[in-house]
């Protein structure tokens, strides 16, 4: 089966009769689920014909699916979810931040951490948390049911949920 080249790196994401990849941070690509052949397809090209802000070009994963609809998240801090079989947008937000890393749960809510925030946005695009962190130069993030765990290269913030106030840090 041919492979075009794909790093084994990239997360892959089903939709419809295709597996999504980012092939490098500026190109998507869809294989064929059946056959891995790759695919044809303008989503993105739609996706920046129709949309509001800028051009999404740079990614921080493939594509993904929810309810029908597919979320580009754009390394800039640009979010859209995207059907691209009834070019509808459901919604679209910018953040004014770089994203830096996300995770997305079963129930639909997106939390992104950006250089200087996280957010955590619900399926219809309504922000329903919003911590400020003063992080220097973070890399990715926790969230469990009561404490935000910020990772950066001199190590691991932890972060009360609630009150949004620091209760330890461990030094790498």
């Amino acid at each position: 089966l041919p492979l075009y080249g794909l790093s084994f790196d990239s997360n892959s994401y089903l939709y419809n009769e295709y597996r999504s990849y980012l092939f490098n941070t500026a190109t998507l690509i869809f294989l064929r689920m059946s056959d891995n052949q790759l695919q044809s397809n303008y989503y993105l090209d739609d996706l920046n014909i129709l949309t509001s802000m800028n051009n999404f070009e740079e990614f921080i994963d493939a594509p993904f699916e929810f309810n029908g609809y597919l979320y580009f998240i754009e390394k800039k801090g640009f979010l859209s979810v995207f059907n691209p079989i009834n070019s509808e947008i459901l919604w679209e937000i910018d953040i004014n931040s770089p994203i830096k890393d996300y995770s997305f749960s079963d129930n639909g809510y997106l939390a992104l951490l950006s250089s200087n925030k996280i957010f955590i946005i619900d399926d219809k695009g309504i922000i329903r948390f919003e911590f400020l962190h003063e992080i220097e130069d973070p890399i990715s993030f926790f969230i469990s049911s009561n404490d935000i765990l910020i990772f950066s290269t001199n190590g691991i913030n932890i972060f009360d949920i609630n009150s949004k106030q620091k209760i330890d840090f461990i030094k790498y």
